[in-house]
């Protein structure tokens, strides 16, 4: 059989409950919000209880928390315990294993992409960020066509293309995500600089200058270290954070330039603009028009 075979897709229009609770299925299902968020929680499914819960308005929307779960819920003799929900938004995918018995909610109203298909991969499951998240608007975009396609009962194989390119994705990000776990316990300081500017990349005002006296070394010295262990630099990395926060919210709400600019922040809408279409290659106008479902 094919590496990965689409059993069904749909992007759904926007939604503030589900119908189903709860699901379980005989494939893999990623599930993913295109604009608003979702609760989830995943439990061992009973066998021959597989269920369907199909019909394009009656979706199923079924999420998984993290492994923690599994190894809480391992004895099957335990009392049975309070699953705790997870959320998810905007640029984070869900992935479920065949056989989980999924639990949904809306958190804010919800519209969503949802794929099931059948794989012999060795995938991660629960919830997974995407960091790319020009990349993961590219796809989304496209898999939107694709999904009309499909539904008009052309082929599927742009969907198997796009969900193996997701897939991709977060196995690459998977993977520079251990590695930079694996540096910065190498070298306490520059985990102590990670931190440092995923804590503060949205403040205005701050500057390499001011990390740097807090940790005792010189702004050249710590832009050269950062550099060679994360093959960019702090400025970069900040600039990169306060983008992916921009492009959410320009996606997710209606708020002014002014005010994304504020909470990512840049002093105002003009500079704002000036960095995001010098980096993203479009004006966060056309961007917000071009990437709302």
């Amino acid at each position: 059989m094919r590496t990965l075979e689409i059993k069904r897709s749909y992007i759904s229009g926007m939604r503030t409950e589900f119908k189903l609770e709860e699901d379980q299925y005989q494939n893999w299902v990623m599930l993913a919000a295109l604009s608003g968020r979702f609760a989830f929680a995943m439990e061992q499914g009973k066998e021959g209880d597989d269920g369907d819960g199909y019909d394009g308005e009656n979706l199923p929307m079924n999420y998984a928390p993290k492994e923690a779960y599994f190894k809480e819920n391992a004895s099957k003799s335990s009392p049975a315990k309070a699953i705790p929900f997870d959320e998810a938004g905007y640029g984070e995918l869900v992935l479920c294993p065949p056989g989980m018995k999924l639990k949904r909610r809306v958190v804010e109203p919800l519209s969503f992409l949802f794929i099931e298909f059948a794989t012999e991969l060795a995938l991660p499951q629960g919830k997974l960020a995407v960091r790319d998240l020009q990349r993961l608007e590219s796809t989304y975009r496209y898999m939107r066509i694709a999904c009309a396609r499909s539904e008009g009962g052309e082929d599927k194989e742009y969907i198997r293309h796009f969900v193996s390119d997701l897939l991709a994705i977060l196995s690459l990000e998977l993977a520079s995500s251990a590695d930079r776990s694996r540096r910065t316990k190498q070298d306490p300081v520059m985990a102590r600089v990670l931190l440092y500017l995923e804590q503060h990349a949205l403040e205005y005002g701050w500057n390499i200058s001011q990390l740097a006296d807090e940790l005792g070394i010189g702004p050249s010295h710590l832009t050269r270290r950062f550099q060679q262990y994360f093959s960019q630099s702090p400025i970069e990395y900040v600039t990169s954070l306060r983008l992916q926060k921009a492009r959410s919210l320009l996606v997710e709400t209606d708020d002014t330039l002014d005010h994304i600019a504020e909470q990512c922040g840049y002093q105002n809408a003009f500079y704002f603009s000036r960095m995001f279409k010098s980096k993203c290659k479009i004006n966060p106008s056309d961007y917000r028009r071009n990437h709302r479902f």
